[in-house]
C-alpha cells in the first residue's frame, strides 16, 4: 500500500488537501442517523470542468481513502457498454469488499447472502419484471421531474412523458407508461404479483447489504464503503439515468457512499437533449444527489509549466520584450512560461483553452522549422482563434505590468501592454514596404516591433510559415490537425 505522499506525488493543482477534507466530511456525515427515511445512502457528486484534474483527483482520493476504509474505482464510460449499471455496480462493490474477506470470515458469509439477494434483483431487471412491475417505484423521480418540467405550459404529463419516450426509447418513463397501460388492460393480479416480488427483492438486496454494513463496523476498515464513480458525463444520457437511478433506489443504504465525477453542466444538456428542451433536466438529476462539491479552480501557473515541458517545447523559440514583474517595479527577461501564465491570466483563459492553446503552440513549433517567433502576436492570435474570432480580442483583465520597449539607441524607451504590444505588431505586418524600411531608418521612431518584422520581411520568403505576417496563415494550417 502505497504511503500518502507516494499517492499524491505531481499532484499539481494541489488537490491533496481538497481530497483530505472531503473525507473527513463524508465520514462525519455518514455516522450521524440519517435526516430523511427515504434517504439512508449518500451520494456527492464532484463537479470540476475538463483539464481541471478531475480523474486525477478521483483516482488518488479512491487510492487514499482506501487506507481506512473499503473503496473501489469504477469508470462509468468504460461500463457504458454493457448496458447494465446494475451488473457494474454490484462488481464494484465486492471488489471494494475482497480485500477484506480473508480478515473478517463473517463478511464472506454476508457477502454470499447479499449476491444471492442481488440476484434476485437482476434476474427480475433481465426480464423486465423488475421496472414494469415497480415501475411507480423507480420511476417516481422521472414522473415528479416531468410534472416540475411542464409547470404552467398547456401539455399534461402524461403528454410529455409521451413524447420523451420518443426519443429515450426504453426508459423509465416509457416503463412507467407500458406499465399503468398494462395494469388496466392486463392481468391484474399478475402485475400486483410481479410488484409484490419486485419489491420484496428491493429489500432482501438492501437487507444485504445493512447486513455487510454492519460487519464491517467491526472489523479494521470500518465503513463507510465508498464506490467512486468517474466519467458518469461522459455515457450516454440513457445509461447515466439508468445507473443514477439504480444508485438511489437500490443502493440506498446507511454506510454506502458514491462519490461521482461530473460535469454537472454537460450531463444536464446531454439530459435535456434526450428528454427535449423543456425538461427540467438540473431539478431532475439533483434529486439523485445529496450534496455537490466543486474542484477548486485549476491554477493556470502548474498547468502551463506541466504542458510546456511535457509537450518539449523549446524556450529559446519564444521571443518577448523586458517587462516588469507584478511583484516588482523593476524590469527582467521573464520565464516563458511564466510569460505565457500571465497572457492567459489576462484574457481568463480556461483549463480546457489551456490545453487547446499549448498543443496548438506545439503544432506551430513543428511546422515553422527552427524560427524565432514572436510572442506578442503569435499567443494573442492563437487565443482569438480558440475562442472563434479572426482578428485580435482584447485581454479582458487588464494586468498590473507592463512590456518596456526599446526602440534605438538615443531614443526613449515606450511602456507596452499586452494589447498594444499585439496591435503593434498588427499594424506593422500590414505596412507597405516603403513605409517600413522608413520606420526601422527613423532614429526616434518605433523601431523595436517594426525591425522585427522588417527582419522577417526581408530575410525570409515571403511565404514562409515563420514570418509573423504569416501567422495567420499558420494558425489556420494548423488548425487541420484536429483532435480525434
Amino acid at each position: 500500500m502505497r504511503t500518502p505522499e507516494e499517492i499524491w506525488a505531481g499532484d499539481l493543482f494541489g488537490r491533496r488537501q481538497e481530497a483530505e477534507d472531503l473525507l473527513s466530511y463524508l465520514e462525519v456525515v455518514t455516522k450521524r442517523p440519517s435526516l430523511r427515511e427515504d434517504n439512508e445512502g449518500f451520494v456527492i457528486a464532484v463537479d470540476g470542468n475538463y483539464g481541471e484534474g478531475k480523474t486525477y483527483f478521483l483516482k488518488r482520493f479512491a487510492e487514499n481513502a482506501h487506507r481506512s476504509h473499503p473503496v473501489a474505482y469504477i469508470d462509468a464510460w468504460h461500463d457504458d457498454l454493457s448496458d447494465d449499471p446494475l451488473i457494474a455496480l454490484i462488481s464494484t462493490l465486492e471488489r471494494a469488499l475482497e480485500p477484506y474477506l480473508d480478515q473478517t470470515p463473517q463478511l464472506k458469509d454476508r457477502l454470499a447472502e447479499f449476491r444471492r439477494k442481488a440476484g434476485a434483483v437482476v434476474r427480475l431487471s433481465s426480464i423486465g419484471l423488475l421496472r414494469k412491475g415497480a415501475g411507480l417505484l423507480l420511476g417516481a423521480i422521472a414522473v415528479d421531474a416531468i410534472e416540475e418540467a411542464v409547470g404552467e405550459t398547456s401539455k399534461t404529463a402524461h403528454e410529455l412523458g409521451m413524447e420523451s419516450a420518443k426519443n429515450l426509447g426504453d426508459t423509465i418513463v416509457a416503463d412507467a407508461e407500458r406499465g399503468i397501460a398494462d395494469l388496466s388492460t392486463g392481468s391484474l393480479a399478475q402485475r400486483i404479483q410481479n410488484f409484490r416480488e419486485s419489491e420484496a427483492a428491493i429489500h432482501g438486496m438492501k437487507a444485504g447489504l445493512r447486513a455487510i454494513v454492519d460487519t464491517l463496523a467491526e472489523s479494521p476498515l470500518p465503513p463507510p464503503i465508498i464506490i467512486v464513480v468517474d466519467e458518469l458525463d461522459r455515457c450516454r444520457p440513457t445509461y447515466a439515468i439508468k445507473f443514477l437511478e439504480e444508485v438511489k433506489h437500490l443502493f440506498d443504504v446507511q454506510g454506502i457512499v458514491f462519490v461521482l465525477g461530473m460535469n454537472g453542466d454537460q450531463l444536464a444538456h446531454s439530459v435535456s437533449a434526450t428528454y427535449g428542451a423543456g425538461f427540467a433536466s438540473k431539478a431532475y438529476l439533483q434529486r439523485f444527489l445529496n450534496r455537490r462539491y466543486t474542484l477548486d479552480p485549476a491554477p493556470i501557473q502548474a498547468l502551463v509549466r506541466h504542458l510546456f515541458d511535457a509537450l518539449s517545447l523549446h524556450r529559446g523559440r519564444l521571443h518577448f520584450p523586458v517587462s516588469t514583474s507584478e511583484e516588482s517595479r523593476g524590469y527582467g527577461r521573464a520565464d516563458v512560461r511564466d510569460m505565457l501564465t500571465r497572457y492567459l491570466e489576462a484574457y481568463e483563459v480556461t483549463a480546457r483553452e489551456t490545453f487547446t492553446i499549448m498543443e496548438t503552440l506545439e503544432t506551430c513549433f513543428a511546422l515553422t522549422g527552427t524560427r524565432r517567433l514572436y510572442l506578442g502576436y503569435l499567443v494573442p492570435l492563437i487565443i482569438s482563434h480558440v475562442r472563434g474570432h479572426t482578428g485580435l480580442l482584447e485581454t479582458s483583465r487588464k494586468p498590473n505590468w507592463h512590456f518596456r520597449l526599446h526602440y534605438s539607441a538615443g531614443s526613449d524607451a515606450v511602456d507596452r501592454d499586452i494589447d498594444g504590444l499585439a496591435q503593434d505588431y498588427e499594424n506593422a505586418v500590414l505596412m507597405p514596404r516603403d513605409q517600413l524600411i522608413e520606420l526601422m531608418n527613423n532614429p526616434s521612431g518605433n523601431t523595436y516591433v517594426h525591425n522585427e518584422i522588417g527582419e522577417d520581411r526581408f530575410n525570409y520568403d515571403a511565404e514562409s510559415l515563420g514570418n509573423a505576417s504569416m501567422y495567420k496563415n499558420l494558425i489556420t494550417k494548423v488548425s487541420r490537425f484536429k483532435s480525434a
